[in-house]
């Protein structure tokens, strides 16, 4: 499912979403493809991930074929520098959510930052992430929580 946004990164929710389905995968959750979801979530209107709070969760459930909705928030995604030094955050809310039920059934919260020496300028320019290390280590902290299977 594609992550609501609470932050200005634009790329910030699909890489998360990409770090958290591999795991998830490598975990042996069965995994829908994004276009199936994408189309799922159209049929209900949904056009941005914010708005999935507000449909049927057990009719998606139905619609995808899945026991199970992992949905979440990206609720920071930032690096500031100054001159050389920088702080860089990432902040993400995860929930399982039952498909038959609606419920939630499993739900965490992860969160990760350093500061030090900025190269932020340098990673974007050269088209990585400033942030990797934080999101995967997030994504890291989300996995440890969620029940084996």
């Amino acid at each position: 499912m594609p992550l609501d946004n609470e932050t200005v990164d634009l790329k910030g929710p699909e890489y998360i979403k990409t770090l958290f389905s591999e795991k998830l995968a490598k975990r042996g959750y069965h995994l829908v493809e994004p276009w199936r979801i994408d189309e799922a979530l159209k049929s209900f209107g949904v056009t941005d991930a914010g708005q999935i709070k507000h449909i049927n969760l057990q009719e998606l459930g139905k619609k995808l074929e899945v026991d199970g909705i992992f949905y979440g928030t990206l609720k920071d995604f930032s690096f500031k520098h100054v001159v050389v030094a920088g702080l860089r955050r990432v902040e993400v809310e995860m929930q399982f959510i039952n498909a038959q039920t609606g419920k939630p059934v499993w739900s965490a919260q992860a969160e990760a930052s350093s500061s030090g020496a900025s190269l932020a300028p340098v990673e974007k320019a050269m088209g990585s992430t400033p942030l990797a290390n934080e999101a995967k280590e997030v994504i890291a902290k989300l996995m440890y929580k969620l029940p084996k299977m």
